[in-house]
């Protein structure tokens, strides 16, 4: 089976949970030799700084976080939508019902490849809410020429190279 996954690159993920338990650590330094730089500070910041530090060391050792972050898969049945926990719904629609995929500016600044997806109303729902209210927010339809656009943006993933591999495989499969 031919399965393309859309998720944060492993490298990406290491580099920001060890930054996060470098800062973690850093707020910890700062507390603990608070008397010998802070002067007349309020101690309230100091408390402050042990509180950041937890947070971050939280974020940086955390198991869940070590792992790419997956948006989407595409398989020979199309592409997937992938829940975030076990008990959530996946959408599943057919390369049929794929539209254009390209690359695209989302809100003049973000970068990413967006693909066409013919649903009906109770298939958005569930599903993109969030982004059916921007859409509406942002005066934009919901639907262009009947298919419901959906754009994914990460620095950390070459998206040109994604959008091949999602045409390359609409086209084998439709």
């Amino acid at each position: 089976m031919n399965r393309y996954y859309y998720e944060t690159p492993m490298w990406s993920v290491t580099a920001l949970c060890s930054v996060a338990v470098l800062l973690a650590f850093l707020c910890f330094a700062a507390f603990h030799y608070w008397a010998g730089w802070a002067g007349g500070a309020p101690t309230v910041i100091r408390w402050l700084l042990l509180l950041m530090g937890l947070v971050f060391l939280t974020a940086g050792i955390r198991p869940r976080h070590w792992r790419p972050w997956r948006y989407f898969y595409a398989d020979e049945d199309g592409p997937s939508e992938c829940p975030e926990t076990k008990d959530t719904k996946w959408l599943m629609v057919p390369w049929a019902r794929i539209g254009s995929i390209k690359r695209r500016t989302f809100y003049g600044r973000y970068k990413g490849p967006s693909i066409e997806l013919l649903l009906k109303d109770d298939e958005i729902d569930p599903f993109f809410t969030a982004d059916k209210l921007t859409k509406r927010f942002s005066g934009r339809p919901a639907l262009e020429n009947g298919f419901f656009t959906v754009g994914y943006s990460n620095d950390f993933i070459n998206i040109d190279h994604a959008v091949r591999t999602l045409n390359q495989m609409k086209g084998k499969h439709t």
